[in-house]
């Protein structure tokens, strides 16, 4: 994925996710959310956690719930430079995804893996979109429609991806993507020959740039036409921004395929979703089933 891309889906999953947050807490921006976790009041689809130590400071955890009732996010505040910022908890990519890149790596054979499985992982979906839905799903036939050896790398795969979240200061987040479009705007500026405080940037290193600069990114590096500390340059600015931007994706291990031989490979696949098609049907008679017995009592009454 292009970086421009990865940054703009980034910041529209955060603001999605920050979205879903305000309409569950009753709040309409971060700073009361901010408030809104101090005061720690539970309602439907929120709860907190204990109090919890980050850095010497102590404060309370909220938690996303999904329609699941499984965590979904964390929130929390931190304080940095004497100021209360929101930590959340990040995904980045959906476990879908993260599920496809496992499977395309280990070169699963696809013609074994069943057409409503791989619709959805070859799907767009939300990071934060529950992959615990009822049977049929993906992670159903991870677990019961693949071969042990596969299905044993792809559990210790996904385990080891999910379990650990990353924690990002949305504050920062949104203050980098704000300096960065700045920046943008002062290029595009230059190059259009406006006049206006957009030509500071094209002044050398020691004029008043510098505190444009500061301004842009407050990123500094040695050089210049004296010895120490100074701004950097505009495209230096810029790449500072975009690090500080580009998620950071999970990256698949260094697998390796449990198999002598192609044939040995698509063989055991081909037993394993005969297998996991046997169970289908028996999960989808138990349904008829219960349906039946349930029309049953409801007619008895």
């Amino acid at each position: 994925m292009e970086v421009n891309e990865a940054i703009t889906k980034r910041l529209d999953v955060m603001r999605e996710q920050l979205r879903k947050v305000f309409t569950l807490t009753g709040t309409r921006s971060i700073q009361e959310l901010k408030a809104f976790i101090i005061l720690g009041e539970s309602r439907r689809g929120i709860n907190f956690l204990g109090q919890s130590t980050h850095n010497y400071v102590t404060s309370r955890t909220m938690v996303l719930l999904n329609p699941y009732r499984e965590i979904e996010q964390r929130f929390r505040l931190q304080h940095v430079n004497g100021k209360d910022h929101l930590f959340v908890t990040e995904n980045i990519v959906s476990d879908h995804e993260i599920i496809n890149k496992i499977l395309f790596k280990l070169e699963y054979p696809r013609n074994y893996i069943p057409d409503n499985v791989r619709l959805a992982l070859l799907a767009e979906h939300n990071p934060y979109n529950a992959i615990s839905e009822d049977p049929p799903n993906v992670l159903h036939w991870c677990t019961s429609g693949t071969p042990d050896a596969i299905r044993n790398i792809l559990e210790n795969e996904i385990s080891r991806l999910t379990r650990v979240s990353n924690w990002t200061d949305v504050d920062e987040l949104f203050e980098n993507a704000n300096r960065l479009q700045q920046l943008r705007e002062w290029k595009r500026g230059l190059k259009q020959g406006h006049a206006g405080r957009s030509r500071l940037l094209n002044l050398p290193e020691e004029g008043p740039a510098n505190l444009v600069g500061t301004f842009a990114t407050g990123a500094r590096r040695m050089g210049g036409l004296r010895p120490g500390l100074h701004n950097l340059h505009i495209e230096g600015q810029e790449a500072v921004l975009l690090a500080r931007l580009t998620p950071k994706l999970p990256e698949i291990g260094d697998l390796r395929i449990p198999y002598a031989s192609r044939a040995e490979y698509e063989a055991d696949a081909k037993t394993a979703l005969a297998r996991y098609k046997v169970l289908l049907a028996r999960i989808a008679q138990m349904r008829r089933r219960r349906t039946r017995k349930h029309k049953t009592r409801k007619n008895r009454n």
